[in-house]
């Protein structure tokens, strides 16, 4: 199966991810400039995604700009069980961690250099999918007086994997967890036929 490249948020790309339904009502979907930013972060991991063999097939992102919020789940098919296999020991590995603070620095890094501050795992993963991994990290902005707070999981249900990430600008995350909607992604998954 080819690469699956994402247009550029076609507005009439109904996602497939997170639904409004899924987050408190303050969130909308964001803005087509925003949703681009952040397609070129996730973009910036594509080799990373071909060689792996994952083929990304959702990507959604929701804001509020009052509170400064943001949501983003990203849906990937595992096409083969060796890929899946490779995945699963990925995400069990002890280095996982380095992976996600990583990720984090490089969505990141067109904002300035980034110190991380703060990494703790989250522990309320148990029973999400068939392998599942979280971290909560806080990250501060060498040159600027800002902090951004942010949760992530990753889990693979099947043959779905589904990143959840959350962040928020100078204050911790308070309205939902990310496992709050990596369970309600997990339910439905189970529930396909």
């Amino acid at each position: 199966m080819p690469w699956v490249v994402l247009p550029s948020f076609a507005q009439t790309i109904p996602p497939k991810t997170i639904l409004l339904s899924d987050i408190p009502p303050r969130f909308q979907p964001a803005p087509a400039f925003f949703q681009k930013l952040i397609l070129n972060g996730i973009m910036t991991l594509n080799p990373d995604f071909k060689r792996e063999g994952v083929i990304l097939e959702d990507a959604t992102t929701f804001i509020d700009l009052e509170q400064v919020e943001m949501i983003l789940g990203l849906t990937a098919h595992l096409p083969n069980q060796a890929v899946i296999q490779k995945f699963d020991a990925g995400l069990r590995n002890p280095n996982i961690q380095k992976t996600f603070i990583d990720g984090l620095k490089n969505s990141l890094s067109s904002l300035g250099k980034v110190k991380i501050s703060e990494v703790g795992e989250l522990h309320t993963l148990k029973n999400l999918g068939q392998v599942a991994k979280g971290f909560n990290i806080t990250a501060k902005f060498s040159d600027q007086d800002l902090t951004i707070f942010t949760e992530s999981i990753a889990f693979r249900r099947g043959n779905k994997v589904i990143l959840i990430i959350l962040g928020a600008v100078d204050h911790p995350l308070t309205a939902i967890q990310a496992a709050d909607i990596a369970f309600r992604l997990d339910q439905r998954l189970r529930e396909k036929p």
